[in-house]
């Protein structure tokens, strides 16, 4: 199995996939998402996974590589493996259409020159961090939540609890590096609040008055659920596979009514800092509303069109941008054409001494041609805004697969502006995955093994079992050597983590605020 048949197997999944990305990306554009991650034999792995959609309008997403990447992980040395991945697997960087990765400082250096995008979900992420875990008052009532449930976790506590019917499995612990899982810690405790409320009189727990949660700290806890929940939904709506980038701005939109319409009685400061922090990351720093990569996919999503903007500026600038885009599309399909023509065009003007004309007429008609290609634009793009919106729950794929040949030219930038997903949550699946398979009874497993097992389990489904025979003389692309590290960058770039580290010392804090100033 491990010397033969999983080799085998793996070089025909990597022939097979080379052939299906040739059939059907070919000269279409395609998104890509990377991460880092390390396992616990402390071996780095460089994740990379392709995204694109098929003629018919499916959805599909890849995974080309889960590296080993033990060098040093510089912005130059990030870029440098992603274009030979792109090479290795002949897809060509002219129509890489993004790459989206987290907001790591050598992640945004070296990804910046491919159209790299900032993942929605690690945004997501930093507005919690800096809007929620850094006010005293909330960190104080988390760091007492985690104690009292530490206790509860106890023998004696499990053995209270039991008598109060409630399992001690119902109490969640979170993990530092997601802020999701204190909204799961808090929302149990709220659910079990009755049964917790008893339980920590018990003077067998030897809890003091001020290590029990106070009628203040529940009403709090409250109104901490009521604000971050709308976070929540956003990052759940956001992670799936079947989810474009078009999603982000309808998203944003929804997330600023619902904190806005919050209550917000006792942690007003957090709901104003939250909406601070929205407009700091997705309209400050990054522009989402007037960046071409998420204007564009919203009007092409039948479901929002230009309904969903903030302003009507943002709306006509995207209609603007459609526009743009739709005259580029038809520009370059008509060049493809127009060398068989303009030879022979040439011929006959040498042949009837024509060539005179040329300087009678400079534009060579172009200018018409020009302005007949604006106008079907212009038109197409009005008739498809003019049709009613989708409802919100169909797939905007399946509705472009039966309206694509009413228009044909954005139908065309739908498989380009559509393939991008608004995060990297393709990656975080591959590297959760990875951690399983090398969990602590598998340390020893070598680096290029983990990635045949990962490369094998996530290819296989998603080309339905298919496989094709290679030639004896085939050179499997994950076999090509990756290019040496760059070192001539500091390192200070590579000890920037993505992650949301929540800490419980008030040192750590200070060290985090450092390193997000830096990070900013």
């Amino acid at each position: 199995m491990r010397t033969t048949m999983i080799p085998q197997l793996y070089e025909t999944v990597q022939f097979t996939l080379l052939e299906v990305l040739k059939e059907v990306v070919g000269d279409e554009y395609f998104a890509v998402t990377c991460d880092i991650w390390s396992s616990l034999a402390l071996d780095s792995y460089f994740g990379v996974t392709v995204h694109f959609i098929t003629t018919d309008f499916k959805r599909k997403h890849l995974v080309l590589r889960c590296l080993p990447y033990n060098e040093s992980h510089t912005g130059l040395s990030i870029k440098d493996r992603v274009i030979s991945v792109l090479r290795a697997w002949s897809l060509q960087q002219d129509h890489l259409h993004a790459i989206v990765s987290d907001t790591a400082a050598n992640m945004k250096s070296g990804l910046q020159s491919l159209n790299w995008i900032a993942c929605f979900l690690h945004l997501l992420n930093l507005v919690v961090k800096h809007a929620v875990f850094k006010q005293v008052g909330i960190g104080k009532l988390i760091k007492k939540v985690k104690k009292l449930i530490k206790k509860l976790r106890t023998s004696t506590g499990k053995r209270i609890l039991n008598q109060n019917q409630v399992s001690e499995n119902a109490l969640v612990t979170p993990c530092d590096t997601r802020w999701n899982s204190y909204f799961y810690m808090l929302e149990c405790v709220q659910k079990n609040k009755g049964a917790i409320s008893v339980t920590q009189l018990d003077e067998s727990l030897g809890l003091g008055s001020r290590q029990q949660l106070n009628p203040d700290n529940w009403e709090k806890i409250t109104a901490i659920l009521t604000i971050l929940k709308p976070i929540l939904y956003c990052t759940k709506a956001a992670e799936g596979d079947g989810v474009a980038i078009s999603e982000v701005i309808p998203l944003l939109k929804r997330l600023n009514i619902e904190i806005d319409g919050t209550d917000g009685t006792g942690v007003q400061l957090m709901k104003t800092s939250i909406l601070s922090e929205i407009k700091r990351y997705f309209v400050t720093t990054y522009g989402v509303e007037t960046r071409k990569e998420y204007a564009v996919a919203m009007v092409l999503d039948p479901r929002f069109k230009v309904a969903v903007f903030q302003t009507r500026e943002n709306a006509q600038l995207a209609r603007l941008m459609v526009l743009s885009e739709m005259q580029l599309a038809l520009s370059t399909s008509s060049t493809a054409k127009d060398p068989a023509t303009s030879s022979s065009d040439s011929q006959r003007d040498q042949e009837t001494g024509n060539s005179i004309w040329d300087k009678v007429f400079d534009d060579s008609g172009t200018s018409q041609d020009e302005e007949d290609q604006e106008d079907a634009s212009r038109i197409e793009l009005q008739n498809y805004l003019k049709e009613k919106r989708s409802p919100r729950t169909i797939d905007p794929l399946c509705w472009w697969k039966v309206n694509g040949t009413k228009y044909p030219i954005l139908s065309k930038l739908v498989r380009r502006f559509h393939s991008c997903p608004p995060g990297s949550a393709a990656s975080e699946r591959l590297f959760s995955t990875a951690k399983d398979v090398a969990g602590t009874k598998r340390l020893r497993l070598k680096p290029e093994n983990l990635e045949c097992l990962l490369f094998l389990k996530y290819n296989l489904r998603s080309l339905n079992g298919e496989k094709r025979a290679p030639p004896e003389d085939f050179e499997a692309p994950n076999s090509r050597i990756p290019p040496t590290p760059v070192l001539s960058e500091s390192r200070h770039s590579e000890e920037e983590t993505s992650d949301i580290d929540i800490s419980d010392t008030e040192s750590d804090t200070e060290a985090d605020t450092e390193a997000d100033t830096e990070n900013d």
